[in-house]
């Protein structure tokens, strides 16, 4: 397989990086299970990828909260819930990042987490977090995805024009702010994802894998393993 050139990879946080997507919604359900509900896998893939801002108010909407819980409050015991667990690095991940640091290609993080969630995050995975030297929040940004702000502010701070950027994301909101701004776009979606989700994937990315393992850093002229 052969992809467009590049010389810097960014890549998303949160399904990407990290098996933060169940901790996700186990953290949603302990704010909404006292009210009667859960976070059902259909709802759940309304809200992978957006800002909490913004997927806070679809919760509190979709389940017609209006009254009995704030949407402000919801996403802030949501994060405080989310503070308190811990995600495993998903496969492959280490392989990849641990070369691409050792053959000093630029790397950075653009992230729906908040600078909160980030740092909690750097405490339990510094080895992982120390590889990337630009982290993207959505306190840097005018906006979040799919606007491709946050890719070509890390682009912009790498040095490396976005068109010579290889990006990683599990979220279609990821992967239209990475083709917006012009990177080459490679899609993780997760593995329980419906067929037409995965088609889906395959109509906006450069390439759809099962997982970061399956990737291979000569296939945009990076250092191969």
């Amino acid at each position: 397989m052969r992809l467009r050139r590049a010389r810097a990879a960014l890549f998303d946080m949160d399904g990407t990086l990290l098996d933060t997507e169940p901790l996700s919604t186990l953290a949603i359900n302990r704010v909404i299970e006292p009210f009667g509900h859960t976070c059902d896998p259909a709802l759940k893939a309304k809200l992978l990828g957006k800002p909490k801002d913004v997927w806070s108010h679809l919760v509190i909407d979709e389940l017609s909260l209006h009254g009995k819980l704030g949407a402000e409050e919801l996403a802030e015991q949501w994060e405080a819930n989310l503070c308190s667990m811990s995600a495993e690095e998903l496969p492959g991940v280490d392989r990849l990042t641990a070369h691409l640091h050792a053959h000093r290609v630029p790397m950075a993080v653009c992230t729906g987490s908040s600078k909160v969630l980030v740092a909690a995050k750097k405490e339990r995975h510094p080895l992982l977090m120390s590889r990337f030297s630009v982290v993207v929040t959505p306190e840097c940004v005018k906006r979040g995805k799919p606007a491709p702000d946050m890719y070509l502010s890390a682009a912009e701070q790498v040095g490396v024009p976005p068109e010579e950027c290889v990006v990683f994301e599990d979220a279609m909101s990821g992967v239209q702010s990475a083709r917006a701004a012009g990177c080459v776009v490679v899609a993780i979606p997760a593995p329980d994802a419906k067929q037409e989700i995965v088609e889906a994937f395959k109509a906006a990315a450069d390439v759809v894998l099962r997982s970061m393992e399956d990737f291979d850093p000569s296939w945009c002229g990076l250092p191969s393993y």
